[in-house]
């Protein structure tokens, strides 16, 4: 793997041997090498004989690339933009972070040339942009986020100046990009402003992950109900996600129903402080009514889902990014043929009430979280039903296998001979 070294009193600097031309960079100044959406996009173009580089920070150990991709380290960033207002030694920390990463980039994409740079955010996207010119590769601007929650970070009399100007910077990147990726519909719209459609695709599991679900859930359902229902929640419990209300709404179902419990998948992000009541989250571990377990490898999570009547996906719309979430977890309930009680957000509520697979609340609202659980709980008949239609979602809309087509087809149709590079190109 080629890194990028720091000799004491001077810069970092990129000590990136010479490397054959490769097909596609993933770039990115600030998520971690392991983040799954990229390592997933870029499994996918492996699969199908591309050369693959990964630019970002992080570290990939050897062997988990078994599809010939490479990675190259960017140092690592420790202080990402939060969705509040963050200390000014965190944002010069962070503005200086992603100045770095950016120039070290540079060094990056001008050593290994490549055919076409997949950029991430709005950092990666300007220097894929700056040096096509130079390059001559193609440019896909991967819109995977709303960048403009991220200025929440700064102070709020800067935010609407900051609005702008990220607006029309990210103007400009998309009509200096050759193709753009959007994850749902609604973001789709939200960057219309950008001008420039692009392609929608949805990050899904595949469908050979879940190969075993569609015998077990007609197995399942064969079966009496059995006095016991588990709800799972895969993933962390965070303020924005509904932690507070969703405890509150777990006291009232177990008030209700003794037979129901919960696992949490990840633990709790925030710190147990910060919720309203810290003892009631104490309360319903000691009673055996909510478990939360650690982080667990993706085969345990296959576990859980085996054993799962209903799956969780709340979150609440505190600012664009949350309000147009679609979460992998959506889809792998689905996969698994697992109802969902999910949040009434857009991007959530519209693939629930498209397929008729589980019940969308108001995750403000304890109560009708609460309520749409015990109505599930209650009715097995109709929690086979949202398994059923769950099933049916996953095979013919939420799975990779119907969402990479449209992925590969934009590379492949920019991975053609490319225009002439200069000999020597500017040294940044």
């Amino acid at each position: 793997m080629t890194t990028l070294t720091r000799t004491r009193g001077a810069p970092p600097t990129a000590a990136i041997a010479p490397a054959p031309r490769c097909e596609v960079c993933f770039l990115t100044c600030l998520l971690d090498a392991q983040n799954s959406h990229t390592r997933h996009y870029a499994q996918s173009l492996g699969a199908h004989q591309f050369q693959v580089v990964i630019v970002s920070p992080g570290h990939l150990p050897a062997g988990r690339l078994p599809w010939g991709a490479r990675h190259v380290a960017l140092p690592a960033v420790h202080d990402h933009f939060p969705h509040y207002r963050m200390p000014w030694g965190g944002l010069v920390r962070g503005l200086w972070a992603r100045m770095r990463n950016s120039l070290l980039a540079v060094v990056a994409l001008t050593r290994l040339r490549p055919g076409i740079v997949a950029a991430s955010e709005p950092d990666a996207l300007a220097v894929a942009v700056f040096l096509k010119p130079f390059l001559g590769h193609r440019v896909v601007a991967d819109l995977r986020e709303v960048y403009e929650d991220r200025l929440m970070a700064f102070p709020r009399w800067s935010r609407p100046p900051l609005i702008w100007l990220l607006r029309a910077a990210l103007r400009l990147l998309v009509a200096g990009s050759d193709e753009v990726i959007h994850m749902n519909r609604q973001r789709q719209s939200l960057h219309a402003f950008c001008r420039k459609p692009g392609v929608i695709v949805t990050y899904c599991p595949p469908r050979t992950a879940f190969a075993w679900a569609p015998a077990w859930a007609a197995a399942r359902a064969a079966r009496p109900p059995r006095p016991q229902v588990n709800v799972l929640h895969a993933g962390p419990l965070r303020l924005s996600y509904g932690a507070d209300e969703l405890l509150e709404a777990i006291e009232i179902v177990a008030a209700q129903q003794a037979g129901v419990r919960f696992f949490v998948v990840g633990g709790l992000h925030d710190p147990r402080t910060a919720l309203a009541r810290p003892e009631r989250l104490e309360a319903l571990e000691r009673s055996g009514r909510l478990r939360l377990l650690p982080p667990v490898p993706f085969a345990k999570v296959i576990s859980l889902l085996k054993v799962a009547d209903i799956g969780l996906n709340l979150v609440k719309p505190v600012d664009h990014g949350h309000r147009l979430a679609q979460p992998r977890k959506l889809f792998e309930y689905l996969a698994a043929g697992v109802p969902v009680v999910g949040a009434d957000v857009p991007s959530i509520a519209e693939v629930i009430a498209k397929w008729q697979c589980g019940l969308a609340v108001d995750c403000a609202s304890p109560s009708a979280i609460a309520a749409a659980i015990l109505r599930l709980t209650l009715d097995p008949d109709e929690r086979r039903r949202c398994a059923a239609n769950a099933l049916r979602a996953a095979r013919e809309e939420y799975c990779w296998e119907a969402q990479e087509p449209r992925f590969l087809e934009v590379f492949q149709r920019l991975g053609g001979p490319a225009p002439t590079r200069p000999q020597s190109p500017p040294a940044p």
